[in-house]
C-alpha cells in the first residue's frame, strides 16, 4: 500500500515459516532477530514475549512517533502476548 512502511521481524528458528528468510518483504525493513541479538533463540511463537523483540518493536515505535510528533505509546504489550 502506498505510503505504509512495513517491518518484518523474523527469527533464525522458526520451525512453522523456513525458510525463516521466506517471511521478509521486498521493500520493507526487514530485522533478523539474532542479527540483533545472538543469544536469543525464540521461535516462531517465542517471538511474542522475546524482550529482543519487544525492545526492537518498542525502538521502531518510538521512531516512528517521535517523527510524527505525536506522543510515545504506553500501552503495556504484554496483555497481548501468551503470557
Amino acid at each position: 500500500m502506498p505510503g505504509v512502511r512495513y517491518t518484518t521481524i523474523a527469527t533464525r528458528y522458526d520451525g512453522i515459516v523456513t525458510p525463516y528468510r521466506s517471511q521478509f518483504l521486498d521493500g520493507g525493513r526487514n530485522i533478523g532477530l539474532q542479527d540483533l541479538c545472538a543469544n536469543d533463540f525464540a521461535d516462531h511463537l517465542a517471538l511474542l514475549i522475546s524482550a529482543s523483540t519487544r525492545r526492537t518493536k518498542d525502538g521502531i515505535s518510538a521512531t516512528i512517533r517521535s517523527a510524527s510528533g505525536r506522543p510515545p505509546i504506553t500501552k503495556d504489550i504484554r496483555r497481548f502476548s501468551l503470557i
